[in-house]
């Protein structure tokens, strides 16, 4: 997994590459956390994730969507979910965070 990163208009933008058949789960979650840390730590911008790639989210990219959704919040800064695949998007339907996450599908 990569991850390309911008920054336009204060707004820091990711999208995740180079995905093993398209997912993201417990195999990346570290190295997730880990990298988001550093990023919520030091930079201010507000976060847009690129799914664009993504085929497949487990239960623990769930918890690290939601977690980080918190973390921002509580910085009065958002997050945004971009190109979200269809299959991922009625997961997090039928699990009801369309109604807090700002999300766009593909």
């Amino acid at each position: 997994m990569k991850i390309q990163k911008k920054i336009n208009n204060n707004k820091l933008l990711l999208k995740f590459t180079d995905l093993n058949d398209g997912q993201l789960d417990l195999t990346n979650v570290a190295i997730l956390r880990k990298l988001f840390k550093k990023i919520l730590l030091k930079d201010e911008n507000n976060l847009i994730l690129d799914f664009d790639n993504v085929e497949y989210i487990d239960s623990s990219i769930i918890g690290f969507i939601v977690d980080t959704y918190n973390d921002l919040r509580n910085k009065n800064r958002t997050m945004k979910l971009i190109n979200i695949d269809n299959n991922i998007f009625e997961t997090l339907e039928m699990i009801n965070l369309i109604r807090f996450l700002d999300i766009t599908r593909k």
